[in-house]
């Protein structure tokens, strides 16, 4: 960086308007010979190793338009003289490890501000928000993503005149109580409504307006009531982890049409799935395990071909497991029915979903012979749990075809005979699983001691970030914690 620094000091006068050193290997401090670039309006800087704190003479940037300092190794403060940038119009910062506190002097005259970005990278809140709440912001925000750094504990009433906002992210950010009423009534247009992984209470209403394609993560707080039905172009529905009860809305597919992920998981819903639910034609992951839902699993799935995800664990689901799941052939890859109380034998027609990665079926009351098909037609199966149910016969042996297999428990059942010889060749038990994981829990039972496993499912859907390079990377442990 060197040969870099002495000519941003020979530029005192320099007419450049565009710098960018994105997506390189550059590293050290950022030079305070950068506030010599008088006319710079784009200023992009993401994706490097650059360290420390932003120097106090980027101030001196009357021009510059966007700021992109994302993906860095950044842990220094965020200096007031930010805020001296009028015609900034995009600031994004997220991905770095941001120290200090943060004031209304650092936004005093950015009266071009459209988007905001500050993400940190640990869990670990080293960074407040410490505004007054009388405060009105100079700009208008359309985007604003906020995470891992501390906004609450109140509602952060600065947002009272943002009814320009388009994406309103505000995640991990220890909040609590209610949202207040009249941040309903800004009357926004959103794409993305996040909130997740706060302490928020209170009811939500279903008159907020959404954008095609919109998204919603109001998962991880203390919200209750019935479950919100909102509007018909969500397509991302996250709710999970909450204290919502009451059924789930027999209409959900007539009023939120273009579902695509819902996510309801860790609240207090009853009753029994919606038939109507067969109707959302869009639907990719379906996630409603630990609810208080009863009744049978419907046999609906020849109408929603493209699913992946189906997690009802933890429920108090009975009958038999619908065959229809078997349409699910190119799609079906994690299918979690644990924890209920379902009955009879694996229906045959499930060997046509050759690419399902994870399949758990344990603590019910399934019975039968293990299928031999099991190790025939799903070569990718990397989880396969069968226990505490009432399997009778012999392992079969082509079980050691699943070469790919990381976890196999079979535990309490009827089985008999003895252990095929070929398991010891079961290659991919010796190997890591993927880093990617599903957020739901697999538990193993070893020596009377119950262990919590993470299943190996990919995040589901995180909403986009339009402004913003990357799209969001929710790091969490199985417990839900950032």
């Amino acid at each position: 960086m060197t040969e870099f620094t002495d000519a941003l000091s020979k530029c005192t006068n320099c007419s450049l308007e565009l710098l960018h050193l994105g997506y390189n290997k550059l590293g050290g401090f950022l030079p305070d010979s950068l506030g010599h670039l008088k006319n710079l309006k784009h200023l992009l800087l993401m994706g490097n190793s650059f360290s420390g704190s932003i120097p106090e003479s980027i101030g001196n940037l009357s021009s510059l338009e966007e700021f992109y300092l994302s993906e860095n190794g950044m842990k220094g403060t965020i200096p007031v003289s930010l805020g001296q940038l009028s015609s900034l119009v995009a600031l994004d910062l997220k991905n770095n490890q941001w120290e200090g506190t943060i004031t209304e002097a650092h936004f005093s005259n950015l009266t071009s501000l459209k988007e905001l970005s500050i993400l940190l990278t640990s869990s670990n809140i080293t960074l407040r928000f410490d505004i007054r709440s009388d405060w009105i912001p100079p700009f208008k925000l359309t985007y604003l993503n906020l995470k891992s750094c501390q906004v609450g504990p109140e509602f952060p009433n600065w947002l009272r005149n943002q009814n320009q906002l388009v994406s309103v992210a505000v995640w991990h950010a220890k909040i609590s109580g209610p949202i207040p009423s009249w941040f309903w009534k800004l009357d926004l247009f959103l794409d993305v409504l996040d909130f997740s992984y706060n302490q928020m209470t209170g009811t939500v209403p279903s008159t907020i307006r959404f954008s095609a394609q919109a998204t919603v993560f109001l998962n991880y707080n203390r919200f209750t009531g019935p479950l919100p039905v909102l509007s018909s172009n969500v397509s991302s529905f996250h709710l999970d982890n909450n204290f919502f009860s009451g059924p789930i809305p027999e209409d959900i597919s007539e009023q939120m049409p273009m579902l695509t992920d819902v996510d309801l998981s860790f609240n207090f819903l009853n009753g029994s799935i919606p038939l109507s639910m067969g109707k959302l034609g869009s639907l990719l992951t379906l996630v409603l395990s630990n609810n208080l839902l009863t009744g049978k699993i419907p046999d609906f799935w020849n109408n929603i071909p493209d699913v992946y995800v189906i997690d009802m664990s933890n429920n108090s689901l009975s009958g038999q497991i619908p065959s229809s799941l078997g349409s699910l052939s190119a799609s079906l890859k994690f299918l979690t029915l644990s924890y209920n109380h379902l009955s009879g034998e694996i229906p045959s027609t499930l060997k046509d979903c050759t690419n399902i990665n994870t399949l758990n079926l344990g603590d019910n009351k399934l019975s039968g012979e293990i299928p031999a098909w099991l190790g025939e037609r799903i070569p990718s199966l990397l989880i396969l749990s069968l226990r505490s149910n009432m399997f009778y016969g012999k392992i079969p042996s082509n079980i050691c075809n699943l070469s790919s297999l990381h976890l196999l428990d079979l535990a309490h059942n009827n089985l008999s005979g003895s252990i095929p010889s070929c398991v010891g060749n079961l290659s991919g038990m010796a190997s890591d699983l993927d880093s990617q994981r599903y957020e739901g829990q697999l538990w193993v039972a070893t020596k009377g001691r119950e262990k919590a496993t993470l299943g190996s499912l990919p995040a589901l859907g995180s909403p986009p970030e339009k402004g913003w390079l990357t799209s969001r990377d929710q790091q969490e442990d199985g417990n839900g914690n950032m």
